[in-house]
């Protein structure tokens, strides 16, 4: 078993590749420090102490140190947080090359985008409550098929009688529909709104799946408390 928690001091004295031989050291039958290093893409970092890491970099060690023993069974806790857009893109690669391999993984993130990029199963849990729990593509499918974005001058009561509109997120100006019938949607926000502008169509994301679920689950409490 391998774990990389969200947050872990990092030793004072200790370089990168002493860190990771250290933990190396524990199993049998470890991965070579330079697997190892490839696969959380530590290289060049060798040498330099764990406490001059940067936030994403830690991330990385932290990663590294979790596999270094060839787990079965591999629990990350917010893995890709702090990273930038490569850091995490290489993150998300070296799960899927852990899954290749057989290993199961458990998961914990905020990040939508991630949990629909890397998870097989997703379980959303809201205020202790489990309120979806299936593959990605099962969620989105059972919330609404298409999200409708755009800046509209129309009223949200006027903007959710519209025919297959299930919910509407506004954020500012810009509005969110979430609709069954996109196609009919979009002809009736047309032929009603002479100020519309920015429209944009697009199948439903996880994010606007939990967004969805997390407002039905406010209005409705009676659901299943996680043990």
């Amino acid at each position: 078993m391998g774990v990389m928690l969200q947050q872990a001091g990092m030793p004072r004295g200790l370089r990168v590749a002493e860190q990771i031989d250290l933990f190396r050291g524990y199993y049998p039958a470890p991965r070579t420090l330079s697997e190892i290093v490839a696969a959380a893409g530590l290289q060049g970092l060798e040498r330099r102490r764990c406490t001059a890491l940067s936030g994403g970099e830690q991330r990385r060690l932290q990663f590294a140190l979790a596999i270094c023993g060839r787990p079965d069974f591999l629990v990350l806790d917010e893995p890709s947080a702090g990273m930038d857009v490569e850091s995490r893109r290489a993150i998300w690669a070296a799960v899927r090359a852990e899954v290749a391999r057989g290993a199961a993984i458990l998961l914990t993130t905020h990040q939508l985008d991630e949990a629909e990029a890397l998870a097989d199963r997703v379980v959303v849990i809201d205020h202790g409550r489990i309120i979806a729990d299936g593959s990605p593509q099962s969620i989105k499918a059972d919330t609404a098929a298409s999200a409708l974005r755009c800046r509209s001058t129309l009223s949200d009561s006027a903007l959710t009688r519209l025919t297959g509109v299930v919910s509407l997120i506004r954020d500012g100006g810009r509005v969110t529909l979430m609709t069954a019938n996109p196609r009919a949607s979009v002809r009736e926000l047309i032929d009603l709104d002479p100020g519309l502008d920015d429209l944009t169509l697009s199948a439903a994301s996880l994010e606007d799946a939990f967004t969805r679920l997390v407002d039905a689950a406010t209005a409705n409490p009676q659901l299943e408390a996680v043990p």
